[in-house]
C-alpha cells in the first residue's frame, strides 16, 4: 500500500435519512477508508449502497494491481460497520388532524432509537460527523452522546442545507412560521457547542458567521467523483438498458436497428471499433427527488415550447436534416411528486413528435454511466436556503458532461454561464438554450467547449477532501478523551 501510515481514527458518520441516497456522506466514508481509518456509518434502511471499498478517482501507482486492490478491499471491509436504522412510521398518525401528534411521536421514536444506537452499538469513537439537515433530533442527541460517553469524541457538523429553510417557507400560516423560528433557533443555539463543521459553499460560510455566529466552518466543495466512459463501455451499458429505453420512444425512432450490434445511441462497426449512430437522439439527463424545490413544469413548457419551434424550423425550412431531430429526456429518481409528473407527460397533448420523456430509476451503480453517456446534464435544483449546491452538477461535471441549470443565489460558486454549460431562468430561456445547443448549427461545438472547460483542472472529492476535509475531521478527533 502507498498510503503512509497515521493512527487510526474511528468516526462515526450519521446521516437521518436513506444511506444509499446520501452520496456525501457515503464520500466521506469511502475517504477514511482510503486513509486506513475506521468508519461506523449509521442512517435509515433503503437503496443499496454504492462500491465504499473502491474510489473512481482514485490515482495510486498501483491502481492496477489486482493483488493490491483485494488487500485494500479486505482490509476495508474489517474497517467499516453499516447501522442501518429502521423507524416505525405509525401511518395512522400521518392524518391531517394527528400530525402534531405525530411529529411529537416521531422525534421521541427517534431520539430513543440514536441514543440506544450510540450508546450500545457503536464503541469508543474520537470524532462523530453528522449530516445537517435534519437537525431535530440528531444535533441534540449527538451532543449528549459527545458530552456524556466514556470517550467524549469530537462533533463535527456537515452543513448541506439550513434545517429550518427547509419548511414551507411559502405557508403564512402561523404553526409554519412559529416551527421555523423555533427550528432556527434551537439550529443556532446548539451548533455553537460542536467542534468543527464543514459547510457546502462560501455563501453557507458567510451564513453561518452571520446568522449563527459560527466562526470557523471550513468550505468543503462537492467535488466529481464520476468517471468518463468512453464509446465502448458506454455501448456495453446501454446495451444492458436497451429494451427499457425503447419502451416509450416513438417506433420511427426505433427503424433500422439492429440490437445485435446497435443500441439507441451507438453501434458496433467492426469488433474493435465503436461510434456514435448515425442520426441517434439526444441524451439529456436529469436526477431528482422530485420534490418542490424543482420546478418540473418549467421544464414541460420549454420541451413543449422546443418540439414547437422545431417543427415550425421544417416546416419554414422544408430542411430534410431538421426531421431527424430526437431528443431523449430521462429523468431519473424516486420521489413524492412522481407519480403526477408521468400523469402529467402522458397527457401532454399534441404529443410531442421530436422529444421523449421517460422517467427511469437506476441503481447506485448504474446511475454514473447513464450520466457519462448523456450529452446534456439538466438541474431545476432552486435551493431552500439559496446558498447550498445540487451534488447533481457535480455528478455531472466527473462525466465531462455540460449542464443547463436553474439560476439560484450562488450557483456560480460552481458553473459559469457560457463556460460549463447555460443558465436559465424561465421556460423560453431554457427552451432557447436547447436550440441552441441541439438544433441549430454550431451547437455540437459549443458542447465540445464546455466539455473541455469541465475537464480542465477540476479536483476530484478525495483530493480536495485530504486538503480541506481531513484535517478538521483529525483536529476534531485531539478533543476526544480516548
Amino acid at each position: 500500500m502507498t498510503c503512509e501510515r497515521q493512527q487510526q481514527l474511528h468516526v462515526v458518520l450519521i446521516v437521518l435519512g436513506d444511506l444509499g441516497r446520501s452520496p456525501r456522506m457515503l464520500y466521506h466514508t469511502q475517504s477514511l477508508l482510503r486513509q486506513h481509518h475506521r468508519v461506523t456509518l449509521i442512517g435509515y434502511v433503503g437503496e443499496e449502497l454504492m462500491n465504499l471499498y473502491t474510489s473512481s478517482d482514485h490515482n495510486d501507482d498501483n491502481r492496477n494491481d489486482k493483488t493490491n486492490n483485494e488487500q485494500d478491499e479486505h482490509e476495508h471491509q474489517q474497517q467499516l460497520t453499516v447501522i442501518r436504522l429502521s423507524i416505525p412510521e405509525a401511518r395512522f398518525l400521518q392524518k391531517r388532524g394527528f400530525l402534531p401528534l405525530y411529529f411529537c411521536w416521531r422525534i421521541l421514536s427517534l431520539s430513543v432509537c440514536l441514543l440506544y444506537t450510540l450508546f450500545v452499538q457503536v464503541s469508543s469513537p474520537q470524532v462523530v460527523l453528522i449530516q445537517n439537515p435534519p437537525a431535530i433530533p440528531l444535533l441534540l442527541i449527538s451532543l449528549l452522546y459527545c458530552k456524556l460517553s466514556r470517550t467524549q469524541p469530537g462533533l463535527v457538523v456537515d452543513w448541506h442545507n439550513v434545517g429550518y429553510s427547509m419548511l414551507d417557507a411559502g405557508s403564512s400560516s402561523r404553526t409554519t412560521r412559529l416551527a421555523r423560528s423555533v427550528t432556527k433557533q434551537y439550529e443556532r443555539y446548539l451548533a455553537k457547542f460542536a467542534n468543527a463543521h464543514f459547510c457546502v459553499t462560501r455563501a453557507m460560510q458567510r451564513f453561518l458567521q452571520q446568522e449563527m455566529q459560527i466562526q470557523q466552518a471550513s468550505v468543503l466543495y462537492d467535488c466529481p467523483t464520476f468517471e468518463p466512459l468512453d464509446l465502448r463501455e458506454q455501448h456495453l451499458f446501454l446495451q444492458t438498458l436497451h429494451s427499457q429505453l425503447i419502451n416509450a420512444c416513438p417506433k420511427a425512432w426505433m427503424t433500422g436497428i439492429d440490437a445485435a450490434y446497435q443500441t439507441l445511441l451507438t453501434e458496433a462497426v467492426d469488433e474493435h471499433d465503436i461510434v456514435h449512430r448515425p442520426n441517434r437522439p439526444w441524451l439529456l439527463v436529469s436526477s431528482t427527488s422530485w420534490t418542490p424545490d424543482e420546478d418540473f413544469d418549467l421544464l414541460l413548457q420549454a420541451l413543449v415550447t422546443l418540439d414547437g419551434d422545431v417543427c415550425a424550423k421544417i416546416e419554414a425550412s422544408g430542411s430534410s436534416g431538421d426531421e431527424n431531430v430526437k431528443i431523449l429526456v430521462l429523468i431519473t429518481g424516486k420521489g413524492p411528486l412522481r407519480d403526477h409528473y408521468e400523469r402529467v407527460i402522458s397527457q401532454l397533448s399534441p404529443p410531442l413528435r421530436h422529444i421523449c420523456i421517460q422517467t427511469i430509476w437506476l441503481t447506485a451503480s448504474d446511475y454514473p454511466k447513464l450520466v457519462a453517456c448523456s450529452d446534456l446534464g439538466l438541474s431545476l435544483h432552486t435551493s431552500t436556503s439559496g446558498i447550498d449546491l445540487p451534488i447533481k452538477i457535480q455528478d455531472c461535471f466527473g462525466c465531462g458532461v455540460p449542464v443547463l441549470a436553474k439560476h439560484f443565489q450562488c450557483l456560480s460558486e460552481l458553473l459559469m454561464d457560457n463556460v460549463h454549460g447555460r443558465v436559465f431562468e424561465t421556460a423560453s430561456e431554457l427552451s432557447q438554450q436547447l436550440m441552441e445547443l441541439l438544433v441549430l448549427q454550431g451547437g455540437a461545438e459549443k458542447l465540445e467547449t464546455y466539455r473541455r472547460a469541465i475537464l480542465e483542472d477540476r479536483p476530484r472529492w478525495h483530493e480536495n477532501w485530504l486538503q480541506h476535509g481531513l484535517p478538521v475531521i483529525v483536529a476534531a478527533a485531539s478533543k476526544s478523551k480516548r
